[in-house]
This record gives C-alpha cells, structure tokens and sequence, in this order.
C-alpha cells in the first residue's frame, strides 16, 4: 500500500451493488438441485499438480 500524499489520491475500489441487488432469484430448477445437493467440491492443484479437493457444506 503506498502512502497518501498532497500530490495523489488515494485508489478508489469500484463500490458493489447491495447484497440483496447482487443476488438473484433461483429458478425452480437451481433450488430443486441446491436442495438435493448440499455438499459441493473445492478442488485446487498444488506446485507439483497434486489435486487437493474439499468437501464444502
């Protein structure tokens, strides 16, 4: 992080919408499946391209 001086500004972050904008309305669909399948799967991959999966509740 760089210092604020009288000849700069500080950075500004793009403001976000509000969280109940930002989220949309599920379609019957998408809640009949999140409603079935509450554990999703996090998987990354290492330095040595070893996965690494996690369960996400």
């Amino acid at each position: 992080m760089r210092a604020v001086t009288a000849t700069s500004s500080p950075r500004r972050r793009p403001s976000l919408p509000a969280r109940s904008y930002a989220m949309g309305v599920w379609s019957e669909e998408a809640r009949r499946f999140l409603e079935t399948h509450r554990v999703g799967h996090l998987a990354t991959a290492g330095a040595d391209g070893a996965p690494h999966v996690v369960p996400v509740c």
